[in-house]
């Protein structure tokens, strides 16, 4: 962390294991099982204006697993952000979880922050930002997704699940979400029998 008195701007260089996030997961888990493995690395930098802080910079996130007891969620899951000095653009997002693959873009308003932030600190807000987007694709184990809800799995139960989305939310509200979420294939398979869709 570190000030450049010539511009105003504060720096922050960011390298850190995200073993720490545990105890902060664990709470919003009501087992209180999950644990995090990754690094996250970046640098950051605010300036400040009449409107509030502008930040830019870029942070990288390499998840190595994310598991829930002795089952993994996810695994070698990666993700570029780049802030642009009002929005947080999620580059790419790559990796493997509940058995399946991942992969989704996405491009925030990074005022969005503010009613989690003090007064001081608010981040600048363009009057016409545009909504926040989210592009993805995902494809999941049916069996994962089983032990994921608690369920026992069947031994005999299998299949995959393959959904693609397209989101966007003209505020930071669940109920401002809209777009299209689109079930591309479900193959679902019981001892000899396979049914695909």
């Amino acid at each position: 962390l570190a000030t450049d008195r010539s511009t105003g701007k504060l720096l922050l260089d960011v390298d850190g294991d995200l073993s720490s996030l545990t105890p902060w997961l664990n709470r919003l888990s009501a087992s209180g099982d999950v644990a995090a493995a990754g690094r996250l690395t970046g640098h950051l930098e605010t300036e400040p204006s009449p409107a509030g802080f502008i930040a830019t910079g870029t942070v990288n996130a390499t998840l190595s697993a994310l598991s829930k007891g002795d089952r993994t969620l996810a695994k070698d899951m990666r993700a570029a952000i780049v802030l642009t000095g009002h929005r947080g653009e999620v580059r790419e997002a790559t990796g493997a979880v509940l058995g399946g693959q991942l992969t989704a873009t996405a491009n925030i308003p990074l005022g969005w922050l503010n009613q989690w932030l003090p007064s001081g600190w608010q981040i600048a807000q363009r009057p016409t930002d545009g909504p926040a987007t989210l592009e993805g694709k995902a494809s999941f184990d049916v069996l994962a997704l089983f032990d994921l809800f608690g369920r026992s799995p069947i031994e005999t139960l299998g299949g995959v699940i393959d959904l693609s989305a397209k989101l966007s939310a003209s505020r930071p509200d669940l109920g401002a979400i809209a777009g299209d979420v689109r079930l591309a294939r479900a193959e679902v398979s019981a001892k000899d029998l396979t049914d695909a869709q």
